[in-house]
């Protein structure tokens, strides 16, 4: 047993040496008492940025939720071209993504890091407020016992939104328009959720999702009852036991608390919002023409040819929390009401499209290496250019790179949009197609999202520090960009010509769009509904055609070609609250020193067992052991998780001990070690690397690695090198896990000589009406593996699968067959839909076919459910007969297959 040991304990010094190394470079601090920000070399600049903005806007927070914390540790994350931010509550862990977004309702922020620092940064304060018996539970056993981190989401996330709208008109979603049309579109046709639909993103709000309500809800509460009261209300809650039921009961947590606070209990509340939401919707107008229905996301619409072409995303249900997701580039005729799909993609299309001749240009999203974040192990998102005919035949991907925006000038050439690395500025670049020759056009300290060409001249959506997007002008040669459009409210440009520009601004906190006639400098606003997006004209019908948002989400509308002369707003710029921070210069607070610091930030903050520490006593027999249970992760990754188990028994006088450590130090490959003499002497090691990835239909991953395990106190050890594969296509994906298992009684004897072969294999398969077909094989030539270690249990049987060689077939086919969609607020349970199912199953060994085969089919009816205000499951009744002539009725549980 020590000789196993010291083998192990030298095999991991070997392993973490050159990566402690490597480490302790890679990841610098700056900080305050109250902010420790993590960042990559290179991304010293942001760090003290994010910094400022943090400490500047702190004060507001801590008064908007009652609370405050010191020490808050933050990560820069540089993800490409994928924008998010995250909170972990858990380990009190914030995270931030580098990409600022210039395209839907995040766009409008004057300051990326305002926004998204203190939307996290409420959070954070918001999850952790605790006091009185739950604080002694949390600091004695968990964070897991923050008493607040059980509520529903729309809370959560809707008094985030409040909070990061209340900087100026000019900032935050509830400013921006989008959640004002969602809201309004939904109440005029008395669509708006009750308090538990809202609590689970149900399928009938497309678009709509709990910051879209618990924005809107709290917008309303603030300005009925007072800000200064949801600082009470949170107070209240951190210091109640009666929150830690709230998922069940929350008539005995939430309810109580907003009676005591608002004298009205949260559904009361919820009610007046309701009414107050139908009210003021009544003046709310859509497009009297509707050109489709079918709702979901759609977005660019260009007129082309005499035809519409857009965007569109779109979800479809079809089986028990299963669907697909389809991005799809589609057209359609306005003269004979035709839909058509181009093509079908498996992500977004991140800069559009664009036409040339014959040929459509268009964006997909990637992923690739090389980017400056631990989150994703250096995985980021690109943007791939590829063309194709009018018919969406002949596509070739012709550019791959980290731009923002693109247009086509011909065939053959295209100009691109790229950030600077640290995404603050663009680059205008020709690129030249057949030759791949890159030309700068123009450097700039604006940040480009959108380029519209008329003949040499581009008409830009663009932004500087502390301005929302402007539409600016730039022409060949020229040095600098000139403003067209310059308000401090969002403006985005949607199509132009010689004559005029029709671009998309949130005046007066609708989205519409506006034409200004550039010879004249006389500006219009098209008056055919509450919200318009992405207006085109057509002149050879004198039509007009636009998005527009419903109660389905957005559809294609043809709009009354009405307008009126629109003054522009004469807001003033503000000036920035502070300044951005160039190379080497370091944030400056009146009472707050400022340090900087190394990796040892991130060790501190691993050393302290944050998600669990429990005191443990355990009695067996007349034997009582007493010890404690530790788990905790570090900051950026490098160590996501440790657990460590340590038990006296002090009549035997022995030490037990559990050890789990998950390293990520050598990325991109993983290391997992487990070791524990809990019960009997057992190790386990695990290198993991991720080969390949790409997120579009095709090859989506290839992973290997190699697993040691050993069993029955190391009499046996067990090497397992294991591959997996996963692809998909529209309508369906594949996963493979394939392992071979080796054991010697030579080296590092075992107690067999072994060499084994397992395979696994899950498809999940969209089919006719609207249904899906999911199924499971597993496989195995595994001669010296003991029967019970090898398959499980097959549907219609209580016992597992015994054999060692052979395999077993899992298919079901599932189709929703009824909508729910409602629940009860108090006990608290949401369901969703219910599916019907039909199954087989087969269990073949490779010998003794007929005594030890297992066959089975039958029936399910299965329901989604919530509770807990974020446990989705499902659960119902499967009904089955096997080859034996038993007839089963059983409870099914979150079975996928």
């Amino acid at each position: 047993m020590h000789n196993h040991k010291f083998f192990w304990l030298a095999i991991l010094f070997i392993l973490y040496l050159p990566l402690g190394l490597y480490a302790w470079t890679d990841w610098q601090t700056i900080a305050t008492k109250h902010f420790t920000i993590f960042y990559k070399q290179g991304w010293e600049v942001e760090a003290a940025n994010v910094l400022q903005t943090m400490e500047l806007n702190r004060p507001y927070v801590e008064k908007l939720i009652g609370n405050h914390k010191t020490g808050v540790p933050i990560t820069l994350e540089d993800l490409g071209n994928i924008t998010n931010g995250y909170t972990d509550p858990f380990s009190t862990k914030i995270g931030l993504f580098t990409y600022p977004p210039m395209g839907d309702e995040l766009a409008l922020s004057e300051d990326w890091w305002q926004l998204v620092g203190v939307h996290e940064y409420i959070h954070m304060l918001q999850m952790t407020e605790e006091s009185d018996v739950p604080m002694l539970l949390r600091i004695g056993f968990s964070n897991f016992l923050y008493p607040l981190i059980w509520q529903p989401g729309w809370l959560s996330e809707g008094i985030t939104v409040y909070g990061e709208s209340q900087f100026s008109p000019y900032t935050g979603r509830l400013n921006g328009g989008t959640y004002n049309a969602m809201i309004a579109s939904l109440a005029k046709e008395n669509k708006l959720p009750s308090l538990t639909k809202a609590s689970y993103n149900s399928l009938d709000t497309p678009v709509e999702n709990w910051y879209v309500f618990g924005a809107s809800f709290f917008d309303y509460l603030m300005k009925t009852y007072g800000e200064d009261k949801f600082a009470h209300f949170n107070q209240l809650r951190g210091s109640s036991l009666f929150s830690y039921v709230n998922g069940m009961f929350p008539g005995l947590g939430l309810d109580r608390h907003s009676n005591m606070v608002y004298g009205k209990s949260l559904s009361a509340l919820w009610k007046e919002w309701l009414d107050s939401q139908a009210a003021s919707a009544q003046s709310y107008r859509l497009p009297s023409h509707a050109l489709t229905s079918d709702g979901w996301s759609k977005a660019h619409l260009q007129l082309y040819n005499g035809e519409l072409y857009y965007t569109a995303s779109s979800y479809e249900h079809t089986g028990p929390y299963g669907g697909f997701q389809f991005y799809q580039l589609k057209k359609h005729n306005p003269d004979n009401g035709e839909d058509a799909v181009i093509l079908t993609q498996a992500m977004e299309f991140p800069a559009g499209y664009a036409f040339s001749g014959n040929k459509i240009f268009y964006t997909r999203q990637e992923i690739g290496a090389g980017f400056a974040n631990n989150a994703f192990d250096g995985w980021g998102g690109k943007t791939e250019l590829w063309q194709c005919d009018l018919t969406g035949t002949n596509a070739k991907k012709l550019y791959q790179g980290n731009f923002r925006a693109f247009c086509a000038l011909d065939a053959d050439t295209v100009v691109l949009s790229e950030d600077d690395l640290l995404h603050r500025n663009s680059a205008l670049v020709r690129l030249e197609l057949p030759s791949g020759k890159r030309t700068e056009l123009l450097r700039t300290d604006y940040l480009i999202g959108r380029i519209v060409p008329v003949g040499e001249k581009l008409y830009l959506t663009a932004r500087f520090y502390w301005k929302n997007n402007s539409v600016f002008m730039w022409e060949p040669g020229a040095k600098s960009l000139v403003h067209i459009v310059d308000t401090p409210y969002l403006e985005d440009v949607v199509s132009a010509d010689s004559l005029s520009l029709i671009y998309l601004a949130n005046y007066g906190k609708q989205v519409k769009c506006y034409r200004l006639w550039l010879h004249k400098g006389v500006t219009e606003e098209f008056t055919g509904s509450s919200d318009i997006r992405s207006l085109v004209e057509d002149r050879q019908r004198n039509a007009l055609f636009c998005i527009s948002l419903d109660s389905r989400g957005y559809n294609l509308y043809q709009l009354e070609n009405k307008s009126q002369v629109f003054n522009l707003p004469a807001d003033a710029y503000p000036e920035p609250p502070y300044p951005m921070l160039s190379k080497g210069e370091m944030p400056v607070f009146a009472q707050e020193a400022v340090t900087k610091g190394t990796y040892w930030a991130n060790l501190k903050h691993l050393a302290v067992p944050r998600y669990l520490h429990i005191p443990i006593v355990q009695v067996v027999g007349d034997s009582v052991a007493v010890g404690l249970s530790l788990t905790g992760t570090d900051v950026v990754g490098d160590f996501p998780g440790w657990d460590l188990t340590v038990l006296r028994d002090f009549k035997r006088d022995k030490t037990f001990y559990e050890i789990n450590l998950t390293n990520n130090f050598l990325r991109p490959l993983k290391h997992t070690f487990f070791y524990s003499n809990l019960d009997e002497q057992t190790l386990g090691n695990t290198l993991f690397l991720n080969l390949y990835a790409r997120v579009n239909y095709g090859l989506n991953g290839v992973q290997g690695g190699l697993d040691f395990t050993t069993k029955n106190d190391y009499a046996r050890k067990i090497w397992k090198p294991f591959t997996d594969f996963s692809c998909s296509w529209e309508g369906g994906n594949l996963f493979i896990h394939q392992s071979l298992l080796y054991e010697n009684k030579r080296f590092l004897p075992s107690d067999r000589n072994r060499m084994g072969w397992q395979g696994w294999y899950l498809l999940k398969q969209r089919m006719p009406l609207t249904s899906e077909l999911r199924s499971q094989v597993l496989m195995a030539v595994d001669a010296k593996a003991e029967r019970d270690e090898v398959f499980g249990r097959l549907k219609g049987y209580t016992t597992d699968f015994s054999a060692n060689q052979g395999a077993t077939l899992q298919a079901s086919w599932y189709k929703p067959i009824l909508r729910v969609r409602e629940g009860l607020w108090n006990p608290q349970i949401y369901m969703e839909d219910i599916s019907a199912g039909v199954f087989g199953a087969a269990g073949l060994p490779l010998e003794e076919f007929e005594r030890d085969a297992q066959l089975a089919g039958g029936v399910e009816l299965i329901a989604e459910m919530g509770t807990l205000f974020m446990a989705k499951t499902y659960c119902g009744i499967r009904c089955s007969l096997n080859r034996d002539g038993k007839g089963l009725v059983q409870l099914v549980v979150n079975t996928d297959y």
